[in-house]
C-alpha cells in the first residue's frame, strides 16, 4: 500500500488503495485489518451526497474515520477550526473518486465537511473504530466555518 501524503496536516493521513479491473468490472480495496492507521473495526456505513450539495461540519471526539469514495467524486475539507475565535488554524482539501481511489483517515477533534462534485451518484464508505454515537459527535451549521464552497 503506497502512502500518498503521510501527513497532509496533523491528524489526517491519505493512503492509496488498490483497484483490480478486468472486462467484467472492478474490485477496489477500502481497508484491511492490518492497514496503517486502522487499529480497530466497529462498524462500516455508506453516505450519498448529491451534486453540489454539502454535508458538514462535523467533529468526532472519539471516532477515527476511514473513508473511501466508491462512486462519483467527493471533495473533502478537513480543518482545525477554532470555534471561539472563528479561525481555521490548518486545513486540508482532497477530491476522492474511482480515479483517485485513496483512503483518507481523519482523527478525532478535526472538523470535516464534504461536497458532491460528481454529476452522477456520489457515494462514500466510512469504516470507523467504534460504534457511532451522537453524544461524541459535534455539528456546526455550514456557514459557521469561514470556508467558501
Amino acid at each position: 500500500m503506497k502512502v500518498i501524503c503521510k501527513k497532509p496536516m496533523p491528524g489526517v493521513e491519505v493512503f492509496e488503495q488498490k483497484i483490480f479491473s478486468d472486462t467484467r468490472g472492478h474490485v477496489g480495496h477500502i481497508v484491511r485489518s492490518d492497514s496503517p492507521s486502522f487499529p480497530k473495526f466497529a462498524e462500516c456505513y455508506y453516505s450519498c451526497v448529491n451534486y453540489g450539495q454539502v454535508k458538514g461540519w462535523k467533529k468526532h471526539t472519539e471516532i477515527t474515520l476511514n473513508i473511501c469514495v466508491v462512486s462519483g467524486s467527493i471533495k473533502f475539507v478537513v480543518c482545525d477550526f477554532d470555534t471561539k475565535h472563528k479561525i481555521i488554524r490548518n486545513q486540508y482539501e482532497v477530491i476522492l473518486s474511482k480515479d483517485n481511489h485513496n483512503r483518507i483517515v481523519i482523527n478525532p477533534f478535526l472538523w470535516m465537511a464534504f461536497q458532491g462534485v460528481g454529476k452522477s451518484e456520489n457515494v462514500l464508505v466510512n469504516c470507523i473504530n467504534q460504534f457511532h454515537s451522537t453524544s461524541e459527535a459535534h455539528r456546526l451549521p455550514l456557514e459557521s466555518v469561514p470556508y467558501e464552497w
